[in-house]
């Protein structure tokens, strides 16, 4: 709820919600050196989504979406670029 009504100063009293503090808590997200670009840009676009809420609170689903595209998306460059004999499943096995 702090994240609502622009966190708590010093003295525990609610800070007024600025377009700045939203954009200073979306940057508390982390995205780190290791994190593809590509979804990275998506972790980027979700932070700047975030902040504009002030001025469109609507886009809160897209913005709460795009950090799942990003993880969807670092998941498949992982798994495809793990070599399929390293790969295990823990699914049914096809053999007859």
């Amino acid at each position: 709820m702090a994240n609502f009504i622009g966190r708590l100063d010093g003295n525990g009293e609610e800070r007024t919600m600025i377009y700045r503090r939203l954009k200073e808590v979306a940057h508390s997200f982390g995205i780190t050196s290791t994190t593809p670009e590509g979804p990275a840009n998506l972790l980027e676009d979700a932070r700047e989504m975030f902040a504009l809420l002030f001025y469109r609170y609507k886009m809160l689903t897209t913005a709460a979406a795009a950090p799942i595209f990003a993880v969807e998306d670092a998941l498949k460059l992982r798994l495809t670029t793990t070599s399929p004999s390293t790969r295990t499943s823990s699914g049914p096995s096809n053999k007859a």
